[in-house]
C-alpha cells in the first residue's frame, strides 16, 4: 500500500516537468539599451552588437534547448534606416520563424501568421543579414505601423 502522502507524487511530478519544459524560453524587457548592456545581456550573448544603442523597449526572448532567439526593439526612423543598410531584402516566402512560447503581445504574430501571396499583409519590410556585422541566418522584420524591429535567429544553425 502506498503512504496516503505519496499517492499525489506521480501528478504532482507530471506538473513540474511540464512547467520546466516551458521554463527553457526566458523572457526579458528593458526600457533602454543601457539597461540591457547593464543587466549583462551583451556579456551573455542574447544582445548582438548591431543593436543601435538608441534602441529602446528591448524585448529578450531565448529556448536554451533550441538555441532559438527573438528580440524586439524600437528606434527612430533615420536609426532604422541605417540598419537596413547593412541588410538584405527577402521575401516573404524566405521567412522562416515562429512565435516564442508567451510572448505576451509584444512579439509580431504576423510573422508567424504570414501571406506569401500578399506581402502587404505582413505590414512589414523583411530582411536577413548580410554576413558582415549581421550573421545572414538572422531574419529581422521591420514593422511598417510603428518602430518596431523584430529579429529572429533559429535552431536550423542561426545565431544572432
Amino acid at each position: 500500500m502506498i503512504p496516503i502522502f505519496l499517492r499525489g507524487w506521480p501528478v504532482l511530478s507530471t506538473i513540474v516537468t511540464v512547467a520546466a519544459c516551458h521554463m527553457d524560453q526566458v523572457h526579458r524587457h528593458y526600457a533602454t539599451y543601457r539597461e540591457a548592456m547593464e543587466a549583462g545581456e551583451r556579456t551573455r550573448g542574447w544582445l548582438p552588437d548591431w543593436v543601435p544603442a538608441s534602441a529602446v523597449d528591448i524585448h529578450i526572448q531565448g529556448d536554451i534547448d533550441t538555441n532559438e532567439r527573438w528580440l524586439r526593439f524600437d528606434v527612430v526612423g533615420s536609426v532604422a534606416d541605417s540598419l537596413r543598410q547593412e541588410l538584405v531584402p527577402i521575401s516573404a516566402d524566405a521567412m522562416r520563424g515562429r512565435a516564442p512560447l508567451r510572448s505576451s503581445g509584444w512579439w509580431f504574430e504576423g510573422l508567424v501568421r504570414r501571406h506569401p501571396a500578399n506581402d502587404v499583409a505582413l505590414n512589414a519590410e523583411l530582411y536577413r543579414g548580410n554576413s558582415r556585422r549581421v550573421a545572414r541566418s538572422v531574419m529581422i522584420a521591420f514593422d511598417r505601423a510603428s518602430q518596431h524591429i523584430y529579429v529572429w535567429s533559429g535552431a536550423d544553425g542561426m545565431s544572432p
